[in-house]
């Protein structure tokens, strides 16, 4: 478990701040109660995070979204869920090279200003991609180009923080290349999908520094060439997309070193196209953003099968990050 922080302030920004983030809170609309295993997915064409029902299928189309200048969203990436339903997205700006991380009311929607902005130099954001949350709250994100190093890193930050800075797992031991999936296992775990090296790595409970991971899943036998996104099922078995290989790959909990998935979905009947993300429900239901489209699969898919349902982004979009209520 990360250090506490006792700080109460709504937003906190660094150096490099947004200029127009705000502290009032009274834009913040609530939406319909939105069930569990209702599909939040984040849209970098819009600038929006797209709302679905749960279990949608390929007839459905998004019940609400949260859009607009008060959100902050600026090339949203990817996101996921504290305990308490609160929304996080990672954001990153290529023309100002700007990364944050933006936090939402559990059920907010429309052009909402967020609980909180993680952003600036002091944050130890670079380009945020993948963002992920434990049991206690606290906060992993898979980081590309930190300063001041313009390194590779993992960033985490205490639960309840909204922007204080971050402890980084970084350095040269830790063999981070690009990463951008990330999970923490039931067991505290960090899973990581290095897409710079066509691995996995996984890092021990509560390390920071400069550290080598625990195991690391990589070699010619894994098939992995651009690993991204990155899930876990009940058992800790690993689900990864793979953007080159057009793939979702599935490796054992506990898996290391040169080792074959235990089960691939890829081939034409399955439409993926350099998926960015992957996601499961508590069913096991297999969700993956596949570019302009998000593709369902059911549990224990493999090899080259169809999805079950395939969703098309709202017009125009480009579909990043999936996460869905738990």
């Amino acid at each position: 478990m990360l250090r506490r922080f006792s700080l109460k302030v709504l937003i906190v920004v660094g150096a490099a701040a947004l200029a127009s983030c705000s502290t009032n809170t009274s834009n913040i609309s609530i939406g319909p109660n939105f069930p569990t295993l209702s599909l939040y997915v984040s849209n970098a064409t819009q600038n929006a995070i797209s709302i679905y029902p749960a279990n949608p299928t390929s007839s459905s189309t998004p019940v609400n979204e949260i859009g607009g200048s008060n959100t902050l969203l600026n090339g949203p990436q990817y996101d996921t869920f504290d305990s308490m339903d609160r929304l996080y997205v990672t954001n990153f700006n290529a023309g100002l090279q700007l990364g944050s991380i933006t936090v939402y009311q559990a059920q907010a929607t429309g052009n909402v200003i967020p609980l909180g902005v993680f952003t600036g130099t002091t944050s130890g954001l670079g380009h945020p991609r993948g963002i992920a949350t434990d049991g206690s709250g606290d906060l992993f994100v898979a980081n590309v180009s930190a300063p001041p190093q313009n390194i590779s890193s993992i960033v985490l930050f205490g639960a309840n923080t909204f922007g204080s800075p971050g402890i980084s797992i970084a350095g040269s031991a830790t063999g981070l290349n690009v990463p951008v999936g990330i999970k923490v296992d039931s067991n505290g775990n960090i899973d990581v999908s290095n897409s710079g090296n066509a691995t996995i790595e996984t890092f021990g409970k509560g390390v920071t520094g400069n550290v080598a991971p625990t195991s690391t899943i990589g070699g010619p036998a894994t098939t992995l060439a651009t690993p991204t996104g990155l899930s876990l099922d009940s058992k800790n078995n690993i689900y990864v997309a793979d953007a080159s290989t057009n793939a979702i790959d599935i490796f054992a909990a506990g898996a290391s070193g040169n080792v074959a998935p235990t089960a691939v979905i890829a081939g034409s009947n399955t439409k993926l196209n350099a998926p960015s993300d992957v996601e499961l429900d508590s069913s096991g239901n297999i969700y993956v953003a596949s570019n302009n489209t998000i593709l369902i699969f059911p549990p224990s898919a493999s090899g080259n099968v169809a999805p079950s349902q395939a969703i098309p982004a709202p017009f125009p979009g480009t579909l990043i990050g999936i996460a869905i209520v738990p």
